[in-house]
This record gives structure tokens, C-alpha cells and sequence, in this order.
């Protein structure tokens, strides 16, 4: 039977409360990845009812470290859900022993933000410090620059889920400085550009406005046309997205392509016109002519 079916099978009887066949069939699946995948779910489906010795024990039939940590974590926060708290605690420290052994500097730091950011919806904030500390520490041998730099981003976007606004800060800046030191000016644009949207969504809009200057100096010295017109469209997009048409315009005005750059600018005064900006969407029209 086909791994897929399989899987069906396991999480379906699963949410039925048949608890044993699931196991059972799950440990049938072929695909390594997916039998574990499957097995995270079902100890989920039984911490979720209150069974978490069986939850626990499931946990020691996933082979892969980085899912069977996540499983871990995912019990402890039920544990602590239902108020036991001594094993929640125990748990968590189960899950992060863990994902200290995963050799992938970036599977592991994803485990632990997502260890962290759990502990503090539990409560345990001097834990989940201590952890989001360790997370910053594995983040930083991450040998790819860009996936280090959006792993810092994401630390920093697990922080203000918890209220922790002046550490998030902290750790975008270390962010922004990891993505400067990106060498393809296309790859630096476009993970300065995710940076950028972040802080946007978090209304911190100065900030993003400052690293969406520095996602358009790279973008601007992208050696392909094709590759660097697109790069701009992208970048504002992402800048009408958070109502800094005047940026819009500008970047708009840098791309080389006259069929995007007619696009982009007729979208940019429709934006404007929803937005009730009609003096300056004719004023843009006027400039365009």
C-alpha cells in the first residue's frame, strides 16, 4: 500500500481515538519522512486527550531528531495546558536535549525558537529567555548568510508574539547586519526585502522604510536586467503594501523594463485612487505622460 494511503489511514483513525491501529499503521509507512511526520501527529492527537505517558512513548518511535523534538514540544505545551507543570517542565527539557543534537545549525535553531516561544506562551519566560539565547547562539553558526540572517528574523518575529519588543529589535538589527554581508546583490535585495516587510507588519515602519533603502541599493546592482526588474517590482509591492506610495513611485521609476515599469506605475495610481489620493494619482499619471 502507497505511503501516502497509509498516512491517511494512521491520522484518520487517529482522530477517532484509535489510538494502537494508528500507531500500527503509521509504523507501516515506507517514506521515512512521512512515517515520522505521522507518528508527531498522532502523539499530538493523544496528548491532546489527556494520554500523555502513550504520547510520550509514540515520541520514541520517530526516527528523525528535528521531529521528534517538535513532537516533545508539543506535548510539554499540552502538559502545561493542563496545568502539570513539573512534567511540562521535564518535557521541554526532553525536547531540548533534543534538538541539541541536530547537527543542522538551522534545523536546530527553528526547534529551539519554536521550544522557546512555547515555554513562554506557558509562562516559563526566565526558560524561554534562556532558550531564545541558545537559539541566537546556533543561529549564528549558520554557514549560509542569507538563511542566517532570516532565521535571526524569524527569532526576532517569535519575540514579539511573547511581548518581548526590545530583544526583538535587538535581533532584527543583528538581522539586517547578517544580510548586508550577503555577496549576490539579488539574494541580499531579497532577504533585506523579507526583513523590511517584517518590520512593516510590526508597524515599525522607520525601520522598515531604512532596510527597504538598503533592499533597493542592492536590487539596484543586480547584474541581470530581467533578474533586477523584477527584484524592484517585487520591492514595491511590498512598499504599497504598507502605504509608502511616494517609495513606490521611486522604485517604480527605477526599473528599466517601460512594459513592467507602465504596470506597475498604472497599479500604483489605481492604489492611489482607492486610497482617495486622487490629486496625487493624477500628479503621477501627468509625470508618467
Amino acid at each position: 500500500m502507497r505511503s501516502s494511503t497509509l498516512e491517511r489511514i494512521a491520522l484518520n483513525l487517529a482522530k477517532i481515538g484509535q489510538f494502537d491501529q494508528a500507531i500500527q499503521v503509521a509504523q507501516r509507512i515506507g517514506i521515512k519522512r512521512w512515517r515520522a511526520l505521522a507518528l508527531k501527529n498522532i502523539s499530538l492527537d493523544l496528548a491532546k486527550v489527556g494520554k500523555f505517558d502513550q504520547a510520550l512513548q509514540v515520541t520514541q518511535l520517530i526516527g528523525s531528531m528535528p521531529l521528534r523534538a517538535d513532537a516533545l514540544r508539543n506535548i510539554a505545551f499540552e502538559l502545561a495546558k493542563s496545568e502539570q507543570i513539573e512534567q511540562a517542565e521535564q518535557v521541554f527539557n526532553q525536547a531540548i536535549q533534543i534538538a541539541e543534537k541536530i547537527e543542522d545549525a538551522k534545523d536546530c535553531a527553528l526547534i529551539l525558537k519554536n521550544i522557546a516561544l512555547d515555554l513562554a506562551k506557558a509562562n516559563q519566560f526566565g526558560r524561554a529567555n534562556q532558550v531564545f539565547e541558545q537559539t541566537f547562539q546556533v543561529a549564528q553558526r549558520i554557514k549560509d548568510v542569507g538563511n542566517r540572517a532570516l532565521t535571526l528574523k524569524d527569532i526576532a518575529l517569535s519575540l514579539i508574539e511573547v511581548k518581548q519588543i526590545n530583544q526583538s529589535i535587538h535581533f532584527f538589527e543583528q538581522a539586517i547586519q547578517v544580510a548586508q554581508k550577503i555577496e549576490d546583490a539579488w539574494r541580499r535585495a531579497k532577504v533585506l526585502t523579507h526583513i523590511a516587510s517584517s518590520l512593516a507588519r510590526l508597524r515599525q515602519i522607520e525601520r522598515a522604510k531604512r532596510v527597504f533603502e538598503q533592499a533597493i541599493q542592492a536590487a539596484q546592482r543586480i547584474k541581470d536586467s530581467c533578474r533586477r526588474a523584477w527584484t524592484l517590482k517585487d520591492i514595491a509591492l511590498d512598499l504599497l503594501m504598507i502605504g509608502q506610495f511616494e517609495l513606490a513611485i521611486q522604485v517604480a521609476q527605477k526599473i528599466e523594463d517601460e512594459e513592467m515599469r507602465a504596470w506597475i506605475i498604472d497599479y500604483i495610481i489605481s492604489r492611489l485612487a482607492e486610497e482617495g489620493q486622487i490629486d496625487q494619482a493624477i500628479q503621477v499619471a501627468q509625470q508618467r505622460k
